[in-house]
This record gives structure tokens, C-alpha cells and sequence, in this order.
């Protein structure tokens, strides 16, 4: 007998709120960031972490890797880890 998998939160409906990130935000605030996008109604942080500059090793020539790249790396870390104490999600 087969077990039906668990329910997933993605099952539901839920509301996103979409950021790209930018150099600038290796310091951001985050628990003030959660509480913008609270405050809209979110409930899953939508995060942009690649583009103009890599935010991610990257090997490729023309694509520059951020200025501030390990404080990005531990901050979007953060970001999860922050989240997920509140119950929202991010995906990036």
C-alpha cells in the first residue's frame, strides 16, 4: 500500500512579493524587509539574486561577480532562516 504524499503549502493559494536584489541590499534590514511585505499581505518573498552582477559564482567573462558577493551569500541565508521562523517563504 502506497502512502499519498504530504500536503504541500504550495497546494494553496498564496500572495508573492517580488524583489531584485542590488549590491546596496548585503546590508539590508531583514526583519524590517518582512515586515513590508507583511504588511502587503505576503506571505512568500520572491528574491531576484542573479543579473547585472552574479550574486553566484560565476565563470562566464562578460558577467561581473558582486562587489559585496560573501556578505550577499550569508544575507540571503539570513533571509531564509528569518523567514522560515515566521512561517513565509522564499524562493529565489
Amino acid at each position: 500500500m502506497s502512502v499519498p504524499p504530504a500536503h504541500s503549502r504550495w497546494q494553496d493559494p498564496f500572495t508573492v512579493f517580488q524583489t531584485n536584489l542590488q549590491e546596496v541590499d548585503a546590508t539590508m534590514d531583514v526583519e524590517a524587509a518582512l515586515d513590508v511585505i507583511e504588511s502587503h499581505g505576503a506571505d512568500t518573498w520572491l528574491v531576484n539574486a542573479g543579473g547585472i552582477s552574479a550574486f553566484y559564482p560565476t565563470a562566464l567573462p562578460y558577467h561581473t561577480l558582486a562587489t559585496h558577493f560573501s556578505p550577499i551569500v550569508r544575507q540571503v541565508t539570513s533571509w531564509v532562516t528569518r523567514s522560515r521562523r515566521r512561517s513565509d517563504a522564499v524562493c529565489g
